[in-house]
């Protein structure tokens, strides 16, 4: 009988901790002396390349609202704010219609060219989009066919599940198979590894090459480099929010939207995007 009240004794005590750490933490009082929850920021690498750190401190600096930036593969950058593991992310792929019929809204900021480029040694500076086909299918496999130097084509490109990947397919291959000789882990890697090898041949959106002068030499495409008017080849990018923004989310995609954030995105080369 003692054991049994003691073990009641215990347990009242227990329950009774409970109920005043569960009331410390929910009352009112406490909930003012809790720091702020940071906005969770999932971003498309690519993206990041677009608005980098300053942009984002800038935010931070206007608003007092801090962030918390992780950088993953747009798909994966989705996937987490549906989840409820991000506040917005930042994608370089257009939500499906599935995304959207789970109540997910993208709000297109800007749109990045899609450029081709060589190791900065290659003195190859224009291909036509048929030789690029060519080139990433396997049909083309050495320099000299395009009027380059006897050397083999070394093709670096993003993993397969990347928006930049994803893109350069649709918008290059017509459905053919892509091959490759090295595979980077994120997008915008194949700047660094594309500027190790003298027959390098890649692909990446413009701001990621931006200085960068010994990692990445421009190539045209069919005449046409991305300071032309007519460059067909841009990716757009965008931010997305889980339903309707409110809150911090709101004060980040109505900054983004800013005359401020347009002039640094023109600065950089970099072009709203209209419907």
């Amino acid at each position: 009988m003692k054991e049994r009240r003691t073990l009641c004794c215990r347990r009242i005590i227990f329950l009774a901790l409970l109920l005043g750490a569960a009331w410390l933490f929910t009352s009112p009082a406490a909930a003012q002396d809790l720091p702020p929850r940071p906005l969770k920021f999932a971003c498309s690498a690519q993206v990041h390349e677009v608005i980098r750190d300053d942009i984002l401190k800038l935010f931070t600096d206007k608003t007092g609202v801090k962030m918390e930036a992780d950088l993953y593969s747009s798909s994966l950058a989705v996937s987490r704010l549906a989840y409820d593991l991000a506040d917005v992310a930042a994608t370089a792929l257009r939500l499906d219609t599935r995304s959207k019929a789970e109540g997910l809204l993208e709000f297109p900021i800007c749109k990045d060219a899609l450029v081709i480029f060589t190791n900065p040694e290659m003195k190859v500076t224009d291909l036509t989009d048929k030789q690029i086909r060519d080139i990433f299918s396997g049909a083309i496999t050495n320099w000299n066919q395009c009027g380059g130097p006897d050397r083999a084509f070394m093709l670096v490109i993003p993993t397969k599940d990347s928006a930049l990947y994803q893109n350069f397919a649709r918008m290059f291959m017509e459905g053919k198979d892509t091959v490759f000789d090295v595979m980077t882990a994120r997008s915008t890697m194949v700047v660094d590894v594309a500027r190790r090898f003298a027959g390098a041949l890649s692909f990446v959106n413009l701001a990621a090459t931006r200085g960068k002068p010994e990692g990445a030499k421009l190539v045209k495409v069919n005449g046409l480099g991305p300071d032309s008017p007519q460059y067909p080849y841009y990716q757009v990018f965008s931010l997305v929010t889980k339903g309707k923004p409110v809150g911090d989310a709101k004060k980040f995609l109505d900054f983004m939207m800013s005359e401020e954030v347009t002039k640094l995105l023109e600065a950089r080369g970099v072009k709203r995007h209209k419907e």
